[in-house]
């Protein structure tokens, strides 16, 4: 979250700034990604299941943990976020 709120990626609006508590950081992850991540928590997953375009491998990315395994991972903006 906070790399593409440096670099101004559409659609990562990030208003909680990595609360997990908005949802509006919501990325889908690509599926060769998805099971390098460390599992989501329940609040999370709370979140997820709400958001626009939520899928199996959607995740906040203020949850994200980057790590060395990590570089170069591919991540989708959905078109359409939480409007708040």
């Amino acid at each position: 979250m906070e790399a593409a709120r440096e670099h101004s990626v559409d659609g990562i609006v990030a208003d909680c700034g990595g609360g997990a508590i908005c949802g509006t950081c919501h990325v889908i992850v690509h599926p060769q990604w998805f099971p390098k991540l460390e599992a989501a928590n329940n609040t999370e997953l709370a979140l997820v299941e709400f958001a626009p375009e939520s899928c199996p491998t959607s995740r906040l990315s203020c949850q994200l943990v980057m790590t060395a395994e990590l570089d170069g991972i591919e991540v989708t903006v959905p078109s359409e976020q939480i409007p708040y």
